[in-house]
């Protein structure tokens, strides 16, 4: 018994070591994500039920590592807390993400460096501080639906506001002028931002994990003020063609 006393108990060691391990694989966690994030609750619970048989056999064997023994019952419960903080906010963050999917331009990316600069789309941009409800415009649902299947040559989704499609393989989202508003409040409460003193609107993309990246797409107008068109287009020969 005196020389079992001066051992140290392997199931208090091991459940120590389980208990600890998931803060020893936290760099993996950032380099492959979700792959590893199952240790954070297997780990834990394993060296839990580990220590708690580690401590049984201590009393009944005299073996050391009884203080092991407790941190390895100790370590998965501050870890169950500190993972449940975790969780709400991640569960906080992907509402961010379940908001991105109901945005209407989700996924249509970003406008990024224009070709066939040689053709001039000045006259279609919208200028700093145009306001639509100024012109006291109405849109008939008829209205609507002719110019937009006029102009997409596909249709993915439609509402009483917009209707998004492509045109020429770039997506097109077409919006009513006199529901800009209330589109605006529905999809980017931010509203239009400005460069070079035209419009441009920003929405979230899907970055790396729980991140969301913003990006630009182009903001148009028909030479009718009734439609507000929205595209990741930057080819200006196709935003000329489809006005024409």
């Amino acid at each position: 018994m005196a020389n079992q006393g001066n051992e140290i108990s392997k199931l208090c060691l091991a459940g120590f070591i389980l208990s600890i391990l998931p803060v020893l694989l936290f760099p993996l966690s950032v380099m492959f994500g979700s792959a590893v994030y199952f240790t954070f609750i297997i780990f834990p619970l394993a060296g839990f039920i580990v220590s708690i048989a580690g401590l049984v056999s201590v009393r009944k064997t005299g073996r050391s590592g009884k203080v092991l023994g407790i941190l390895g019952i100790v370590f998965p419960g501050v870890e169950a807390a500190l993972l449940s903080i975790v969780f709400v906010f991640l569960y906080a963050s992907g509402s961010e993400y379940r908001a991105l999917r109901k945005n209407e331009m989700y996924s249509m990316g970003g406008m990024y460096n224009a070709s066939n600069t040689e053709y001039d789309v000045s006259q279609f941009r919208v200028p700093e501080g145009y306001d639509f409800n100024s012109l006291n415009i109405t849109v008939s649902e008829t209205e609507f639906k002719t110019y937009t299947t006029s102009k997409l040559q596909t249709i993915s989704s439609e509402s009483d506001m917009s209707v998004r499609g492509t045109y020429q393989d770039y997506d097109f989202l077409i919006v009513k002028s006199d529901r800009l508003d209330d589109w605006l409040a529905k999809n980017n409460a931010r509203g239009f931002e400005y460069s070079n003193g035209y419009a441009n609107i920003y929405h979230g993309e899907e970055g790396r994990e729980w991140m969301v990246i913003m990006v630009s797409l182009a903001v148009y107008k028909d030479p009718s003020d009734k439609y507000i068109i929205i595209t990741n287009c930057n080819d200006y020969k196709v935003i000329t063609e489809f006005f024409n």
